[in-house]
């Protein structure tokens, strides 16, 4: 038997047969305990340890001996996503997102959660969060379409080392090339393009292609660059969006001036050294 099964069968007789010290006599019915109890201690130390050592997905669900153990773990990673869901939250609120627009993000918790779930036990079985975010994977981000805000005030909300956003682009000459929901919502398995790096957005297209992948809009990379600390390794292309009303002449970039996240733009067949598509 492996260290990780030894470890998980050890942990599963743990939860199932602790007791709380001078419990009363066991009764024919289970009681629903209160929040400070014993066992919801035990549970609230087991998530602790979960996240200190940042085990991969796989190892859990995969070990477990027996259905129960598989539960207990698999409800150990739902709580993890859930605390990157909260954390993302947090993040809106403290770059001034009104409560409005947070509301209809916390409605979609448990639909996100799953989602994100279903991609790390499918895709990267034996990735952590932590080693995920290094690849520049990113399970999922919150976006706030322009239909909620402003092209300014999403720019706003991009920080970098306390520096803020200041350009002055006219939001009427960015065109979405994708289709995107009117209402706030997420996408998932976000990469930082580590494969479109020095290309231009005529050949970041045709790597898109292959791939069966998308550019982001201009929304959804100020809501990447919010979310992962993305600038601080690479400026980014926005080939999900366009410069121009009509001829689409031009394709956005988010790039550092000074330590500050500026929008500018490039044309269609011009590569620039370092810069990336996330999708």
């Amino acid at each position: 038997m492996s260290l990780a099964g030894r470890s998980l069968m050890g942990l599963e007789r743990g939860l199932l047969s602790a007791k709380a010290p001078h419990s009363p006599p066991r009764r024919p019915h289970r009681q629903k305990l209160p929040a400070d109890s014993y066992t919801v201690k035990l549970s609230h130390f087991c998530q602790d340890l979960f996240l200190t050592l940042n085990i991969s997905y796989a190892i859990f669900p995969v070990a477990a001996t027996n259905k129960k153990a598989r539960k207990i773990m698999e409800r150990i990673v739902k709580f993890m996503l859930k605390e990157l869901f909260n954390g993302q939250i947090a993040t809106l609120r403290e770059r001034g997102t009104p409560e409005q627009i947070v509301a209809l993000f916390t409605n979609q918790r448990d639909s996100v959660v799953a989602r994100m779930l279903k991609i790390w036990a499918k895709k990267y079985p034996t990735e952590t969060l932590d080693s995920l975010a290094s690849k520049g994977i990113y399970l999922g981000i919150p976006v706030i379409p322009r239909t909620h805000r402003t092209t300014y005030g999403l720019a706003s909300m991009v920080e970098r080392k306390m520096k803020k956003h200041n350009d002055y682009i006219d939001p009427a000459e960015f065109t979405d090339m994708v289709e995107t929901p009117d209402k706030p919502y997420y996408i998932f398995d976000v990469e930082d393009g580590r494969s479109t790096r020095d290309k231009s957005p005529d050949d970041i297209r045709k790597v898109f292609k292959k791939q069966k992948r998308f550019g982001l809009t201009i929304a959804e990379t100020m809501a990447f660059t919010i979310h992962a600390d993305v600038l601080s390794r690479h400026n980014v292309w926005v080939v999900g969006s366009r410069i121009g009303k009509d001829s689409f002449w031009g394709v956005p970039l988010v790039y550092l001036n000074d330590g500050r996240p500026r929008i500018h733009w490039g044309f269609l067949d011009i590569s620039f050294w370092g810069l990336r598509s996330p999708s």
